[in-house]
């Protein structure tokens, strides 16, 4: 009757959990309190450990619940989890979640507070993925009176990863140049998505024929040097050597660049202009929206958000990559 009443997860006899074999020493039990469960968990009831996929939860281990306190075994951390029963046709959630310390095995609730703050997110989905993020630091934008660059000038030389999906950056010499480009770091492939250059005042990229080295490492003609200036965000460079690839622009005349705006090669997971977005928290009752937003440039501002709270930011236009997060000293931190 019992395994009637199991999660379906759980009622395949052939199943074996491995945690031990591959967690090694952080191997341990979870040991949670009952103080954290809602008031409806009754002695005897089957309680699960579940972990987030977006706005769901999926049970990876189960205990039945005594009296103070709940026993997971064969478990490891640096994880977001809650705990929930299940009603013969969905997971209930029974406690806030909680944050899972991967060394000192303790737990932690994210508990939305009653204080609220402003928040400013500029994605949707942790960048460590993105290769041409990575790529960047250590990249020049140059600019010459020659077209082969003999002679040059720094313009702005990038320093650290983006954070965001346009970064604006200004230009540290006043000389008037016809060429100007950018050149990637050293194992870089000169990976860049997108690149504008602006003169004092001017309120649209200048425009001149595109200029760079041919040949993409694909081999196929889609990520070649052009791509830099198609104004499209989502196709980049990506040169065929890893060093010695440069693209960019004969402005026909000399012009001051007053400042320069750059796009890293992405997987389309930053804030987009135009796209529409909601951001939701999540309680022990479940998510709650804190609403939409069609976002007007690459970032979106939400205002009275609860301290403390697990967040996830939804775009309702394009892409399914979205991974919860908290808003920690003024940024975003995936879990």
């Amino acid at each position: 009757q019992q395994g009637k009443m199991m999660h379906p997860a759980f009622r395949k006899p052939l199943y074996q959990d491995v945690t031990a074999v591959y967690a090694d020493s952080l191997n341990r039990d979870l040991v949670v309190s009952s103080d954290i469960l809602c008031k409806e968990v009754h002695r005897g009831d089957i309680v699960y450990f579940c972990l987030s996929t977006r706005m769901d939860w999926v049970p990876i281990a189960w205990t039945v619940f005594e009296e103070d306190s709940l026993r997971f075994q064969d478990t490891e951390g640096s994880v977001i989890g809650c705990l929930a029963t299940w009603n013969g046709k969905r997971l209930v959630m029974q406690s806030e979640p909680f944050t899972y310390d991967k060394m000192s095995g303790t737990i932690a609730l994210l508990t939305p507070q009653s204080e609220k703050e402003d928040i400013t997110l500029y994605f949707k989905f942790p960048l460590f993925c993105d290769l041409g993020i990575l790529r960047m630091p250590g990249g020049v934008f140059e600019g010459s009176n020659d077209p082969d660059f003999r002679q040059k000038e720094v313009l702005f030389l990038i320093e650290k990863q983006p954070e965001r999906l346009r970064t604006m950056a200004y230009s540290r010499s006043l000389t008037p140049f016809r060429y100007v480009r950018y050149i990637g770091p050293e194992k870089g492939h000169c990976n860049v998505a997108e690149i504008e250059f602006y003169e004092a005042g001017g309120l649209l990229p200048l425009s001149g024929r595109v200029i760079g080295t041919p040949g993409c490492y694909q081999q196929d003609g889609s990520h070649e040097y052009t791509n830099a200036f198609d104004g499209n965000t989502e196709t980049s460079f990506d040169y065929t050597e890893p060093y010695g690839g440069w693209t960019g622009l004969d402005l026909g005349t000399p012009k001051v660049i007053d400042k320069i705006i750059y796009t890293p090669a992405n997987r389309d997971n930053y804030v987009r202009s135009l796209d529409d977005y909601e951001l939701s928290y999540c309680t022990k009752r479940g998510w709650r929206t804190l609403g939409q937003q069609t976002a007007m440039l690459d970032s979106l501002v939400y205002k009275r958000v609860p301290k403390g709270a697990l967040l996830l930011l939804q775009n309702h236009t394009r892409g399914n990559q979205e991974r919860i997060f908290v808003y920690e000293e003024g940024k975003q931190v995936w879990k």
